[in-house]
Order: structure tokens, then sequence, then C-alpha cells
């Protein structure tokens, strides 16, 4: 089974370095427990809002990044209101694509357990797959939703300023020596 959900670029303000997601439960059903193990994985896409491909590789940017391995273990109640998970920090910057948030596991969907939201302004889709006697979305088995996707929350600082470089640290000392033999003459 898997899942991707592409968030619009410009549902952030600048460039965060994710290290939690926060998925919103807020229907109480004693039927919905999880099962996994979910490996999630971050990127930028060039996918559009409201036209995801069906071909899960086709969404997928150059930057993608193993965030996490979630394994609560079948049987596992999905806690009210909220989970989160963290993982390894995924450096996203709006300017470069939208965010797509690409979760697998053998056993069951993640996205199938936890609030959606069906916005009418494509700020969200989402892409999935779900197992062969499913009876949903036709053959092959992948479901296109250019308006629904999990209720997520992105928690992070904005990314680590990179410290100069040493051939710019070498640069900047030759043109002080350059600089202070001139005026010695």
């Amino acid at each position: 089974m898997r899942s991707q959900i592409i968030y619009d670029a410009s549902n952030f303000s600048g460039p965060i370095a994710i290290d939690t997601l926060t998925f919103f439960n807020s229907v109480e059903d004693d039927a919905d427990t999880f099962g996994g193990p979910f490996t999630i994985t971050l990127s930028t896409t060039s996918a559009p809002i409201g036209g995801p491909s069906a071909t899960f590789a086709d969404n997928v940017g150059a930057d993608a990044q193993l965030f996490a391995v979630f394994a609560p273990g079948v049987g596992f109640p999905i806690p009210m209101p909220s989970f989160s998970v963290t993982g390894t920090p995924f450096n996203y910057d709006p300017a470069h694509g939208n965010l797509l948030l690409d979760i697998t596991s053998p056993n069951s969907l993640l996205s199938g357990f936890i609030d959606e939201n069906g916005l009418g302004t494509f700020a969200v889709s989402r892409v999935f797959s779900l197992d062969a006697s499913a009876e949903e979305c036709g053959e092959p088995k992948v479901c296109v939703e250019s308006h629904r996707g999990p209720v997520t929350q992105f928690g992070g600082s904005p990314p680590p300023v990179p410290e100069p470089g040493t051939l710019t640290l070498v640069g900047i000392g030759l043109c002080g020596a350059a600089v202070a033999r001139r005026r010695r003459r």
C-alpha cells in the first residue's frame, strides 16, 4: 500500500527544516487501528496540486529523503486527538516546488485512519494504492484525488544557515593579503 500527499508550496511561509509530522484524529472509532510498519519519505515535487500522476515515481523529487519508519504494531489504537512522528530533518524550501509526503506500508494505509480535509482551494492532493481486494478506483488499484488529504501539521524550524566554505575563507584571506601588500607599496 502506498499513499502520496502533495501540499501546495504556498501553504508554507518560507524554508523549514521539518522534523515532526503531526496527524489529527477527531473521530473515535474502535475499528480504526494501526498496522504498519510505515515508511515515510519527504521530497519536493513538480507535480501540481489537482493533478498528481498515478505513477508514483513521477511525483517523487530528486531530493527524496527517508524521514522515518513508524511501526506502532497491529491493533495499536489511533491516539486522539493527534499523534506525532519525529524523524530525520528534511530541509524544505517552497521555492523549489510543492512538498510530497510519501507513505508506504506492506499492511495498511495510514491516511485511511486519520482526519482528512477536502479543500475546495486545491491546497492538497493525493494519490494512493489499495490492495487487490479493494473495490475502489478501478484498475489498476490506484486512486487520484485532487482535493483531499490528511490534516497534517509540519513541525520544525528554519533550516540552519550554512557556514562559509573553506575556499571562501581562503579567498577572503588572499584578497586581504593582496590589499595589505598594495598599501605597503
